[in-house]
């Protein structure tokens, strides 16, 4: 496959990649060099390469895959953002599914220079990219899923999921204190 289809610069045409099909296509290709970017030296890193700076700086917005998020895009904005790398803190990453529903939220619905995303074609959610994906119009009841990023030899990364996105379950520790669970402070 042509690595023209794992990755895009076109805004208009964005093919999703996710660690499994950019790791079948790497050797003897230029995307080896971002894999290898990502990794850590000497500890096994989730850090999954999205894109160089130039490829979004030629783009504006990229879509990308991960596999406990789903769909998600990376995203230069005109101005600076809350939680934004790079030199002028405008780039970030969120999932593209809306967090009320799971709606998809289109690539078509992102405005670089306000930093508003949506609205969602299901029930009108809008979204602010430039204050960590607050919604901020609709109906979802929490923000986008943000997706922290690290740039590595002018790589972009995506490291973790700050919050669950539509559909994950929160890590909760379900162990209760001592007593919790008898009726004893109850009367």
């Amino acid at each position: 496959m042509p690595r023209s289809q794992l990755r895009s610069a076109s805004p208009r045409r964005l093919p999703l990649i996710s660690r499994r099909t950019l790791g079948l296509y790497t050797a003897g290709t230029a995307a080896a060099g971002l894999l290898s970017a990502c990794q850590a030296d000497d500890s096994e890193s989730d850090r999954t390469p999205i894109a160089t700076m130039d490829e979004l700086e030629a783009a504006g917005f990229i879509g990308f895959e991960l596999d406990e998020v789903g769909p998600c895009v990376l995203v230069q904005l005109e101005t600076e953002a809350e939680y934004g790398i790079g030199p002028a803190g405008s780039i970030v990453a969120f999932s593209m599914l809306c967090p009320h529903m799971g709606c998809p939220l289109g690539t078509s619905s992102i405005d670089l220079a306000t930093g508003i995303f949506g609205p969602c074609g299901c029930h009108q959610s809008v979204f602010d990219m430039r204050r960590d994906g607050r919604m901020i119009h609709g109906r979802a009841s929490s923000n986008l899923a943000r997706v922290d990023l690290e740039i590595v030899d002018d790589v972009i990364c995506a490291s973790v999921v700050v919050r669950p996105s539509f559909g994950q379950v929160l890590a909760v520790d379900a162990t209760l204190p001592s007593g919790a669970d008898t009726d004893e402070g109850a009367a």
